[in-house]
């Protein structure tokens, strides 16, 4: 009779733990619907590029959670219609981030000969699938 009393006890204790574990708010998954912030830091927007150089694309992205991969897009506006060179930055090629924010460079050789504008998209998207974008413009001399 005291074994099964015991017994009793040991499951309605077993019982509460498992549930109170069960319903522990700190293991309900995380719900990220926040885009990352992208900055192009430099060159800064609308500056002057020279024709046949090597640039390379400064930029933060902001972004609480883990990158899944950056996208780095050159579009060369030219008379025989756009030239574009786009390189996607995988998750384990990203560089260490501080804190939220994550530094990335990307080079981009703008053509020999080339004049008028290019325009450098940046898309980065987080785990979740979350997108953000940013893009700047330039004067190709």
């Amino acid at each position: 009779m005291i074994l099964s009393k015991h017994l009793r006890i040991f499951s309605l204790c077993t019982l509460i733990t498992v549930f109170s574990v069960a319903c522990n708010d700190d293991d309900e998954p995380v719900v990220d619907s926040t885009a990352p912030v992208i900055s192009i830091i430099s060159p800064e927007n609308g500056a002057e590029l020279a024709s046949g150089t090597d640039v390379t694309i400064n930029v933060t992205i902001e972004e609480a959670n883990e990158l899944q991969e950056v996208i780095v897009t050159g579009t060369l506006a030219t008379p025989f219609g756009p030239f574009q060179e786009s390189t996607t930055i995988e998750k384990d090629e990203l560089p260490a981030k501080s804190g939220n924010i994550y530094a990335v460079n990307q080079q981009y050789t703008i053509p020999s000969l080339a004049s008028g504008n290019v325009t450098i998209k940046i898309v980065a998207r987080d785990e979740a699938g979350n997108e953000g974008e940013e893009t700047a413009t330039y004067t190709i001399r």
